[in-house]
């Protein structure tokens, strides 16, 4: 049967004389053209839609190799972005001997113990954890956790550079800023602006708090009074060394809390 093909036509699809493979077209009646598989090409005006298969291919292909180039470079980037092994294991460690100071495991010795980038010193019954130092922020604030004994309190003091805020973790204190005398448990945050005179006392069988100042700077005293600030020494009797050192970071000494006096 004759079907008004050419030798190697594909159904509905015609070559012309290049190899290029075109559809039919089908008269729509108005001015147009349909192919046999039913698309309109009305921006033609009655031309023939010309399908070229092999471009076809061609744009295919360079799509999925677009695809998976982009897929690579999203993959690539996701990479970058993970924090490398070594940073999360020194981390924990860190932050591991840090836990293990606070409670008290690293070291007995009333000089200062180093471990995991803190600095613990006993200051007289008192242990001072540095937490950041200076050097830490680049002068920004300087922050150490203080565990403390029932009675534990230093003298009224002024800061006369910098100003200091006060958390209580635990325990029961009393807080004294200026005129106003303040409760402490923990949760309570108290803030002691520089030139105004502060100080503590704790009620419980043990205190623990902590303590940012800002500029930092002043968490080098602690250190620096090792020798003098004893567990074995009364405070009264080294006053005067303190209140030296003191100077020198800008902070001046006052005397006892007024529930002392």
């Amino acid at each position: 049967m004759a079907t008004g093909r050419e030798p190697g036509d594909v159904a509905g699809v015609a070559q012309d004389d290049r190899g290029t493979q075109r559809t039919d077209p089908v008269d729509v009646g108005d001015g147009g053209a349909r192919s046999e598989d039913g698309f309109d090409d009305a921006l033609v005006d009655g031309d023939e839609l010309v399908v070229d298969a092999a471009d076809v291919a061609e744009q295919v292909e360079r799509d999925a190799l677009a695809f998976h180039l982009d897929r690579d470079r999203r993959a690539d980037r996701a990479q970058d972005l993970r924090p490398p092994a070594k940073l999360s294991e020194a981390t924990t460690t860190r932050s591991s001997v840090r836990s293990a100071n606070h409670q008290g495991i690293v070291g007995g010795s009333d000089m200062a113990i180093r471990g995991g980038g803190c600095v613990s010193t006993r200051f007289f019954q008192q242990t001072i954890t540095v937490l950041a130092s200076a050097s830490d922020t680049n002068g920004v604030l300087g922050a150490v956790e203080v565990a403390s004994p029932s009675g534990a309190g230093p003298p009224l003091h002024v800061h006369h550079r910098d100003d200091e805020a006060f958390y209580v973790l635990e325990g029961d204190y009393t807080v004294f800023v200026g005129d106003e005398v303040i409760a402490g448990v923990p949760g309570t945050w108290v803030w002691g602006p520089r030139d105004v005179p502060h100080g503590y006392q704790v009620h419980s069988p043990r205190g623990r708090h902590r303590s940012l100042t800002m500029p930092a700077g002043f968490e080098a005293f602690f250190e620096e009074v090792a020798d003098v600030a004893t567990p074995s020494t009364d405070p009264r009797n080294a006053m005067s060394q303190l209140a030296a050192v003191a100077a020198r970071f800008g902070v001046e000494l006052l005397g006892p809390p007024r529930s002392q006096t």
